[in-house]
C-alpha cells in the first residue's frame, strides 16, 4: 500500500508544481494555483481520514467541499477568459 500512496503523492505534488510553474502574468494563474492547493488539501484530509482514522463528523463535507472548490478553480476559472478590449 505504501508504494501506490507515494506514487499518488508524487503525482499530486507534480500537478501543483506545474501550476506554480505557469507564467505568472497569465490572467488565470492565481485560479489554477488556488485550485491545485485545494486538491492538496482535499487529498491530505482524505489520507488522514483513511489512514489514521480521523473522524471529525464532517469528513465527507470537508473532503468533497475542498474537492469541488479545486474543480471549480481549475475547471471553470482556469478556462475563463477576460472580456476582449475593443
Amino acid at each position: 500500500m505504501l508504494i501506490p500512496v507515494m506514487l499518488y503523492l508524487v503525482v499530486i505534488l507534480t500537478m501543483s508544481w506545474m501550476a506554480l510553474s505557469r507564467d505568472k502574468n497569465l490572467p488565470n494563474y492565481k485560479y489554477i494555483v488556488v485550485g491545485s492547493l485545494f486538491f492538496i488539501l482535499s487529498d491530505s484530509f482524505l489520507a488522514l481520514a483513511k489512514f489514521t482514522g480521523l473522524d471529525t463528523g464532517f469528513n465527507s463535507a470537508i473532503i468533497m467541499g475542498t474537492y469541488y472548490l479545486a474543480q471549480y478553480f481549475i475547471g471553470y476559472m482556469g478556462v475563463k477568459r477576460d472580456p476582449p478590449i475593443h
